[in-house]
């Protein structure tokens, strides 16, 4: 278990940083990541790694550069059953994730990737903002998104 220190968390008597752990979940996403000469084994291995470390830290890491690209890579190469995971943590926040430039890709990949499965769930969360989200330059293409999904 992991205990709480003044700079970060301590694993194993090991004093881990939030920063560290960022640059952990980059060198696993630069292994599976590419397309060519990456086994489905390896793949997975690290897909599994990456979901243990991102759990509830989702939203979080949408709104960073990287780390949004490393989120946008997990809903690709994530099973189904991994996708419909990381969708219910991300569906509760994705009218705001859809104004921040770099989580909009997130919300772009979650409505690519699970927008058919998720309709009615995505649509209870994006209605209630749609007037906000129509006139607000990343919002409206992630609306765009998902009505285009929907046809």
């Amino acid at each position: 278990m992991r205990e709480r220190s003044k700079g970060g968390w301590k694993k194993g008597g090991e004093h881990v940083k939030k920063g560290q752990k960022d640059e952990t979940f980059r060198v696993l996403w630069e292994k599976f990541r590419r397309k060519a000469g990456v086994d489905e084994v390896a793949r997975r291995k690290g897909m599994e790694a990456l979901l243990l470390g991102t759990k509830g830290r989702l939203r979080e890491l949408s709104g960073k550069h990287v780390e949004s690209r490393v989120v946008q890579a997990m809903l690709r190469y994530a099973n189904e059953t991994q996708r419909l995971e990381m969708a219910s943590e991300l569906i509760g926040s994705l009218s705001e994730l859809a104004k921040l430039p770099y989580a909009r890709h997130v919300a772009l990949s979650v409505i690519r990737y699970c927008g058919k499965i998720r309709a009615k769930e995505i649509y209870q969360v994006l209605a209630p903002q749609a007037i906000k989200l129509a006139v607000h330059t990343n919002g409206a293409k992630v609306l765009d998104s998902f009505i285009l999904e929907l046809s």
